[in-house]
């Protein structure tokens, strides 16, 4: 059965080498964008950087840094050679403050060794390029149930080519449900895919989809209900036939967020084999 989840989900374009299939790969991305790396992590910790890189002993490290634990998605992007670097930046820069605030933003030698950047902070080589190029911008947005860090570093390579790194850390705050126990943006098909991917064969789920609050209550309620039925189609009969899909639209704010998939348990059922 697992491997039928999986392959329906890629059928309907989820695969992990698609751009749109990641929460951080929501953002539209500039024309020539190639992504060339992805890495998940799930309740990883993260070095939040709110300043420049120092040498401490024999590592570098942000002179002031936050640390932040969360889901992480890392990805790397390459553009051509012939592409300028201030385009590229605003392109991304405008979509990630259209929801977000600015905590740390620098750019050439302000920032300090684009070598430390790439070869100790990020852990990727193909981020070194000249430190009057590098650009790095970190932002947070938050809500009632997470806080999403997004941290974005933009060089170009000394062959010419220039790498984009955006990472995001989606750390969730505390609620008052203690029902819920699996919750996502509707956008990281990657971790709805995993996670639908470990139900067992009796288990009997609630799924609860809500939609993007700047929607009309009516068009907040098709919306939603077209992601039910695109999951539907994905999970094939057999398994959908154990989840209970809950159309909230947007009227289930704050508890269960928007644009969200919410998973609670049927302690009233159980599903048989």
């Amino acid at each position: 059965m697992k491997q039928k989840i999986v392959i329906n989900f890629c059928l309907l374009g989820l695969s992990v080498l698609s751009t749109q299939a990641y929460s951080v790969e929501a953002l539209n991305q500039y024309k020539g964008a190639d992504l060339i790396k992805f890495e998940q992590e799930s309740q990883a910790d993260y070095s939040l950087p709110l300043a420049n890189l120092k040498k401490s002993a024999r590592a570098w490290i942000p002179i002031k840094s936050k640390l932040v634990q969360g889901d992480i998605t890392s990805s790397l992007y390459k553009f051509g050679r012939g592409e300028s670097l201030e385009p590229i930046y605003q392109h991304y820069k405008q979509q990630l403050l259209s929801s977000a605030s600015v905590l740390y933003e620098c750019s050439g030698r302000t920032c300090g060794s684009s070598n430390a950047w790439a070869n100790n902070f990020f852990n990727d080589y193909r981020l070194y390029g000249a430190d009057s190029n590098q650009t790095l911008l970190v932002v947070a947005n938050e809500d009632e149930l997470n806080t999403e860090f997004k941290v974005l570093y933009l060089n170009r390579r000394g062959a010419g080519d220039v790498m984009l790194r955006l990472d995001s850390i989606i750390s969730h705050n505390s609620t008052e449900n203690a029902d819920l126990v699996f919750q996502v943006s509707l956008n990281d098909k990657v971790a709805i895919r995993r996670y639908l991917d470990s139900i067992s064969e009796d288990q009997s789920i609630y799924v609860l989809i809500t939609s993007p609050a700047n929607l009309t209550a009516s068009k907040a309620f098709q919306v939603a209900q077209g992601q039910i039925e695109m999951l539907k189609i994905s999970l094939g009969q057999e398994l959908s036939s154990k989840i209970n899909f809950i159309n909230f639209g947007n009227q289930a704010n704050p508890i269960y967020g928007e644009n969200q998939l919410s998973v609670l348990m049927n302690d009233n059922e159980s599903a048989n084999p």
